[in-house]
């Protein structure tokens, strides 16, 4: 019964020291030039729809797809739906080319 244990102890141990001290090397990207071109997207428009939460942001060079909950701008009616969107960078700045609701 103590090896079983001791057996336990050490897998456990195992478990906890390989996740720790892992830093995420992912690199960080700032969503803020993304998000003014959906709001800037959304504005020209009219559609009426604000961000809610961003789902996900996967920029690959000069395109990228952001995901996106997105709320009726006034927040009047509750709605929220899910927005896919599509961008390109031309002359440094990001701009939105379309959109498909998921």
């Amino acid at each position: 019964m103590t090896l079983l244990k001791s057996l336990l102890v050490c897998a456990w141990l195992g478990i906890v020291l390989c996740g720790c001290g892992k830093a995420d090397n992912a690199p960080k990207v700032d969503a803020a030039p993304f998000n003014a071109a959906v709001e800037e997207y959304c504005r020209t428009k009219n559609y009426g729809m604000a961000i809610a939460e961003l789902v996900a942001l996967t920029p690959n060079g000069d395109t990228a797809v952001m995901t996106c909950k997105m709320k009726e701008a006034e927040g009047l009616y509750g709605i929220a739906v899910v927005w896919e969107f599509t961008l390109i960078r031309e002359d440094g700045r990001w701009t939105v080319t379309g959109h498909v609701k998921k």
